[in-house]
């Protein structure tokens, strides 16, 4: 990964619940209802700190007016298990988002047998008064044009043949005494996923821009529990 930036894209998508509390080494997930999501923001103060420009923020990046590339506009997927492949043409509406908000503190990524699995794990926001609700962010996926943050309309380049967009509600930004952290990078070990970008955004949403190697492939998103994390497999080529 080469470039990380803190702004913000959307899908366009309606959220589901469904959520997994399995390993993220090697176990299988497993669905599981979640209670309704939560419109309150975490007061942890997330969102306080001045911004801290970012080393790209200068940089003059074409327009980009991101699409749906194998989607069909009227047609939204809520998978109703974790564990099965959503096939490549699917814009998905993965589960939504309750309880406390996220905060990125590293991402990973693996490769598996017949597929590559991308990590992003996360801590909770410290909030003054306690959430009783179960946390879990919510989720949207589909393979996308460009990766363009949305109403920005700018072209984040992504190495790869297709870009697989995955919609983060529920991430709060991350800051320190100097302003905002920014993501950590991740190693890319394999030929499947061949580029990474995490980009968040003031208002607790976050997207991943994942470059893929190959066209048409599969993929499957998830979250995890204990710790808190996003997973994405992409599968390989037949």
């Amino acid at each position: 990964m080469r470039r990380t930036r803190h702004l913000v894209m959307a899908l366009g998508l309606a959220f589901v619940a469904a959520g997994c509390t399995e390993s993220d080494d090697s176990a299988r997930p497993t669905a599981s209802s979640t209670s309704a999501p939560s419109s309150t923001p975490a007061d942890d103060g997330t969102e306080t700190a001045p911004q801290t420009p970012h080393p790209h923020d200068d940089e003059e990046l074409p327009e980009c007016r991101s699409e749906l590339t194998y989607a069909d506009e009227d047609e939204l997927t809520h998978p109703t298990s974790a564990e099965d492949f959503l096939p490549y043409d699917s814009r998905a509406a993965i589960q939504e988002q309750s309880g406390r908000y996220l905060v990125l503190s590293d991402l990973r990524v693996g490769v598996h047998n017949g597929y590559e699995r991308l990590v992003a794990e996360f801590t909770t926001a410290q909030q003054r008064n306690p959430d009783p609700e179960p946390t879990q962010p919510g989720l949207n996926a589909a393979y996308i044009t460009c990766a363009s943050p949305s109403e920005a309309f700018i072209d984040i380049p992504i190495e790869g043949r297709d870009i697989l967009g995955v919609g983060i509600n529920g991430a709060a930004r991350r800051i320190n005494d100097n302003g905002f952290v920014p993501p950590p990078d991740a190693e890319l070990p394999g030929t499947t996923i061949t580029d990474v970008e995490y980009v968040g955004a003031p208002g607790g949403s976050a997207s991943l821009f994942i470059g893929v190697g190959h066209e048409r492939a599969d993929f499957r998103v998830f979250s995890l529990t204990d710790p808190y994390r996003v997973v994405v497999d992409i599968a390989h080529p037949d």
